[in-house]
């Protein structure tokens, strides 16, 4: 068996939003691994389409669909990623709605009518969906049509008052046009925070899925979702 070459670089970035108005600032931020030494942007049609560092901000003066690579690099050798179509430049993109809220949600359990999937959409973080037993645990967001959407904001267990161990640790989500045929969209595996915001490239989607396969910092395994968030744009 050839094991996989630990000491190359292994490329990622994250987007401050992938959804945004023309002359609105974006910033990239690299989530290389740990053992990168230089960092580098391509950016065609942005303010800077060439730049170095962990992190750059950016604008965008024309609509259009743009694509986005950062490459890295060590004394061991280099690694690229590229995301096709990764922004998006609308005229009617300066404000997002938040798609989901007061939408319906199912889910694969849950512990009572108290805590049911419900209020996860209700936008009272005094309120929370909770699931129990082996997980996976899986929560799916009907928006009502399809929209176009680009990022997903989770408020975790410390979010609605909970001890920061109870937080969410690993999860994906996942989109859907017709709730059968789903495109993984985000996959994070070691959150510690109350609250995250994901960003991706925008979809267009109905059904946004998010899986939780390590629901907290330790053996618990009980998911606890205060608010799911889906921001983008109505029927695109």
């Amino acid at each position: 068996m050839a094991w996989p070459n630990n000491s190359l670089p292994k490329a990622g970035f994250k987007a401050s939003k992938t959804l945004a108005a023309p002359k609105e600032t974006i910033t990239f931020t690299s989530t290389s691994s740990l053992n990168t030494k230089d960092v580098a942007w391509e950016l065609p049609g942005a303010s800077k389409t060439q730049a170095d560092g962990e992190t750059v901000s950016v604008t965008y003066d024309k609509p259009g669909t743009y694509d986005v690579t950062v490459r890295v690099k060590n004394s061991a050798g280099t690694d690229a990623k590229t995301v096709k179509g990764c922004i998006v430049i609308a005229e009617n993109a300066k404000t997002l709605k938040n798609l989901s809220q007061g939408k319906t949600a199912a889910a694969s359990s849950f512990v009572n009518e108290n805590e049911a999937p419900k209020f996860a959409l209700d936008g009272d973080l005094k309120k929370k969906w909770c699931a129990v037993g082996t997980p996976p645990h899986e929560i799916t967001i009907d928006l009502g049509s399809v929209n176009q959407v680009s990022e997903v904001v989770i408020a975790h267990a410390q979010a609605g008052g909970e001890g920061a161990d109870m937080n969410t640790k690993a999860y994906t989500i996942s989109v859907s046009a017709d709730g059968k045929d789903f495109q993984e969209v985000v996959n994070v595996t070691r959150n510690a925070e109350g609250q995250t915001k994901d960003t991706f490239a925008p979809v267009a989607a109905r059904y946004v899925k998010l899986k939780i396969h390590k629901p907290t910092q330790g053996s618990d395994t009980a998911a606890r979702i205060y608010e799911v968030q889906v921001f983008g744009l109505p029927n695109p």
